[in-house]
């Protein structure tokens, strides 16, 4: 048994036979891939829905945040002795996501008060280069780097880009990953400026 298909061509209409098995593999693979697509696509679903359990949870109590300055010493971003919230932007050099939240971050720094709230970008990867830093402008902030592996195990970092709001008592108040939507930008701007 075969089955016929109708291709025109140029000159005429001619009748082009699949075999029966060539037809039934060639099925078999398209359901194959249809089914893949809806794992995937449910998969997904249920990681947007989920909290990632790769952040840092909102409540955490956290301890002092050991660095590198942008002079390369040893630093370390701590809570308690400072009454100011800390706003800290996680990114890598080599995130395209990161790059496109530069200027939202910027924007965020722009409205909130440095007297209650101080800001820090924290670079996770190398590759930290003088024009990468004259394009983000970082006016505001101070851009710190190498978190040592107890900070990097404690923050749960590694996800960039992150925003990260902790208190003056050391306890993450919020945790917004990914590129930020606008809705985010209003969420961050407003818990700021309820908090100043």
């Amino acid at each position: 048994m075969s089955f016929a298909l109708w291709i025109r061509s140029s000159s005429a209409t001619q009748p082009v036979t699949l075999n029966r098995y060539v037809a039934i593999l060639f099925l078999g693979v398209a359901t194959a891939l249809l089914m893949l697509n809806v794992v995937l696509a449910q998969q997904l679903m249920r990681y947007r829905r989920s909290p990632p359990d790769r952040e840092v949870q909102v409540g955490t109590l956290v301890p002092a945040l050991r660095v590198m300055d942008d002079a390369g010493h040893p630093t370390s971003i701590t809570y308690g002795k400072d009454s100011r919230d800390t706003l800290i932007f996680v990114f890598s050099p080599r995130c395209g996501w990161c790059r496109d939240n530069w200027p939202k971050w910027h924007s965020i720094v722009r409205e909130i008060r440095s007297e209650r709230t101080r800001v820090f970008a924290l670079n996770l990867l190398d590759g930290l280069t003088a024009e990468y830093l004259a394009r983000l402008e970082p006016k505001g902030l101070s851009i710190v780097h190498d978190p040592d592996a107890d900070s990097v195990r404690r923050y749960r970092l590694g996800l960039t880009p992150q925003t990260l709001l902790v208190g003056s008592d050391g306890r993450v108040r919020h945790v917004w990953s990914g590129s930020l939507t606008h809705e985010q930008i209003t969420e961050v701007k407003q818990t700021l400026l309820e908090r100043n």
